[in-house]
């Protein structure tokens, strides 16, 4: 099952790429790939979407707007410790947001 707090945040990077003539592709939501740093994809609490046709001015600005929003909501991030909603990084298959929440 899906998250109801990643709805939420899913709502607003919808609202941000709208706003902002973006487009709002996810590519990952509930899987179980190997590999991963952590289980958010497989307990439902974390998605991927392309950055592909974002500038560096966008991805910077989307980033303070979900953070701003809804960064309450955010996991802790496996990488630091710190908590976080959204993630820019490339896990291996290229730059893209990881969106993960807090249980």
């Amino acid at each position: 099952m899906v998250s109801p707090y990643l709805l939420i945040v899913l709502g607003y990077f919808r609202l941000f790429c709208e706003n902002n003539n973006l487009p709002c592709v996810l590519t990952s939501i509930m899987d179980e790939a190997e590999g991963r740093v952590s289980e958010t994809h497989a307990t439902g609490r974390a998605f991927d979407a392309s950055v592909r046709q974002f500038s560096n001015g966008d991805i910077l600005k989307c980033i303070e707007f979900i953070e701003h929003n809804v960064g309450k909501l955010g996991a802790i991030s496996a990488s630091d410790g710190k908590q976080r909603v959204l993630v820019y990084h490339d896990a291996g298959s290229g730059k893209h947001f990881h969106f993960q929440v807090k249980r």
